[in-house]
């Protein structure tokens, strides 16, 4: 007996990963090694999943010992594409970001001229790579600082200096693939600098750090995104003591701005993001023998429901580092940690995308021995997530998963000095090791968690010392489980996809998986399945020669609309269903009034394992829309 999972056609969630209690297996096809063969002693220096989970964008010295150059590898196909263009002698790929729709990959790099570092764009599968602003060597040899893409993807904001007769920085946007050059904020003063910037989520604030008003003094200022006014917006004493602002963040709502401060101490604010009043924070912080406080706040997190603020301080205790938790418009902080062994501390903390648990790692129970740990993001019990250390051993990194549900951390837990990773539920439970097995000294060295929650990617010396390479490991569950020859779904899965494709996850999403559409004629595998198409051959076409889907006409005054259906729907799991629209916006399965079914016919001439579906209804002025939607049901076989 089988239980199919229902799966709709237009559904885009991804399954959450949930907490496993039994060891995770990951089998060998679901592992991968990302980058391309490297040259004697190159490296894999740095890596990004692109939003979509498919696509790995590193940057290597694959093909030039020494020279860093810019890659793109899909997730499950093995191909390798090199996205950067030649390089200048002595040239390097520095970084890049990836656009929010996964399409476009913009790289600062010294392509053209030596050491000055200009942006181009570039499609993630590979073309032409642009410029996207004038030759900065055309103005001195500054180049490029700080640059973001928008949340939208469309534009690019960056600081430089445009001014060939004296050094002046600007913060400026650009079109993503190039053009017109835009001022969003600046130049500042001659000497005077933008030291980093931030977007806000909804694309509408640019907030920038920058001593604009005294000298190496720096203080926060938010700006149209389509430039105007600036604000300032950080607020302390009106003498410069200290260093200004030293971080801060935009709050995920994008309403209001945490900072940290310098003046005698460090201390946290947060502040509405157009201005307004600042308000401290953090708790009053210990003092020595004067009168101002000794303690500090190092760092802090803003919960992703922007109601809460996590920072880690020596509030209690001098050189004593714990974290807490305060609401971000201020209020009582509450230590969220346990109790500290003597000289313990917590060395860093995440909060979870659901805002429900933070995460930390300290050397809590055993001094100097740093070890992975969950508490409820308002307090409670603290649960170890790490096993047992080998001697010398600690938890080095770590990451929560999008969905909230699962940890991988970094740490030499089997064997002291042998970094690998490791998957645990965020609330605790079974420790599985997630890397391959490594050559002898080698060690995992990084690590991210791909936005859909399905994938590990990887740095690691896993197959030769020395030598660190891109690898991906599978941990996340398919939407469906189908088992191939079973069953009538998974027959003709067998018939139009090899083994090997339908053993490979990474393929899912854009080969053989019931929402993928892998010949790009808008019709999904599973609408294919439905109507007798082909999913790797492009059309829209039915067998008879009529549209593949729904047709409506008008005959008579009344309105019908037909459609194929395989006569053996049900022995298939399919149900198809009919849904209408006055506007294309608003869907519903309710019909227009004097809505009929038509007896189901034999097609003439005849379509074998198909027949016609016909409804019908009377005709109106009104405008309606018709869709045709189909779904897999749950059907349990013998």
């Amino acid at each position: 007996m089988k239980l199919i999972k229902p799966v709709l056609l237009s559904l885009l969630a991804v399954s959450p990963i949930t907490g496993l209690s039994a060891p995770l297996t990951i089998p060998d096809n679901y592992r991968q090694k990302l980058n391309g063969p490297l040259v004697d002693q190159g490296d894999v220096f740095f890596a990004q999943v692109s939003p979509d989970g498919n696509t790995a964008v590193y940057i290597a010295d694959q093909d030039t010992n020494g020279v860093a150059e810019l890659y793109s590898a899909p997730l499950g196909s093995g191909d390798v594409t090199k996205l950067s263009d030649s390089l200048v002698e002595a040239g390097d790929v520095w970084h890049f970001e990836i656009s929010s729709d996964s399409s476009t990959v913009i790289y600062v790099a010294d392509q053209d001229t030596d050491d000055v570092y200009e942006l181009y764009s570039v499609p993630i599968h590979g073309g032409a790579p642009s410029r996207i602003h004038p030759a900065l060597d055309l103005f001195g040899d500054q180049g490029v600082g700080d640059f973001r893409i928008s949340p939208d993807g469309n534009t690019v904001l960056f600081t430089a200096d445009f001014n060939a007769s004296s050094e002046t920085y600007g913060l400026f946007r650009v079109p993503i693939n190039g053009g017109a050059v835009s001022p969003v904020a600046g130049p500042l003063a001659a000497g005077r600098e933008i030291e980093n910037f931030r977007i806000s989520p909804d694309g509408s604030v640019v907030v920038y750090r920058a001593d604009q008003d005294a000298d190496d003094y720096l203080e926060l200022y938010s700006v149209s995104i389509e430039g105007g006014l600036t604000t300032k917006i950080s607020s302390g004493s009106s003498l410069p003591f200290g260093n200004g602002v030293e971080d801060f963040k935009i709050s995920p709502d994008s309403s209001t701005v945490v900072y940290l401060r310098d003046t005698f101490v460090t201390e946290v604010y947060s502040v509405p993001i157009t201005g307004g009043t600042s308000i401290k924070l953090n708790g009053s912080l210990p003092t020595g023998s004067g009168p101002f406080p000794i303690g500090n706040v190092q760092d802090f997190e803003i919960s992703a429901d922007s109601t809460t603020v996590v920072y880690r301080a020596d509030q209690d205790d001098d050189e004593i580092y714990e974290i807490y938790g305060v609401p971000i418009y201020g209020g009582a902080s509450s230590k969220l940690n346990s109790a500290l062994v003597s000289g313990g501390d917590v060395s860093g903390f995440q909060i979870s995308e659901d805002s429900s648990t933070v995460v930390y790692d300290a050397d809590q129970d055993d001094d100097g021995v740093t070890e992975l740990y969950s508490v409820p993001a308002g307090g409670g019990a603290v649960t170890r997530l790490n096993r047992n250390l080998v001697d010398g051993g600690d938890v080095r990194s770590f990451q929560i998963s999008l969905d909230s549900s699962t940890v991988i951390y970094r740490a030499d837990e089997d064997e002291d000095n042998d970094y690998e990773l490791y998957h645990v539920a965020i609330d605790g439970g079974t420790v599985s090791k997630v890397n391959a097995p490594l050559v002898e000294k080698g060690d995992v060295s990084g690590f991210v968690i791909s936005p859909d929650n399905s994938t590990v990617i990887y740095s690691a010396d896993q197959d030769a010392d020395g030598v660190k390479e891109l690898y991906a490991a599978w941990f996340g569950s398919p939407e469906t489980t189908l088992i191939v020859g079973f069953w009538l779904a998974d027959i003709w899965l067998e018939w139009n996809f090899t083994a090997d494709e339908l053993a490979n996850p990474w393929l899912e999403a854009t080969l053989w998986g019931w929402k993928a559409d892998p010949d790009g004629d808008g019709l999904a595998n599973l609408m294919e399945y439905a109507l007798g198409g082909d999913p790797q051959v492009a059309s829209i076409q039915f067998v008879d020669g009529s549209l593949m889907g729904a047709e409506l006409e008008i005959v008579d005054g009344r309105a019908i609309v037909r459609y194929p259906e395989r006569s053996d729907a049900y022995k298939r799991g399919l149900n198809y269903k009919l849904e209408f629209s006055s506007d294309l916006e608003n869907w519903s399965t309710v019909p227009p009034r004097g809505f009929a079914l038509v007896r189901p016919s034999d097609y003439t001439p005849d379509v074998v394992g198909f027949q016609q579906s016909a409804r019908r209804w009377n005709a109106t002025p009104d405008r309606h829309f018709v869709r045709l939607r189909v779904s897999l049901t749950p059907l349990l076989l013998p």
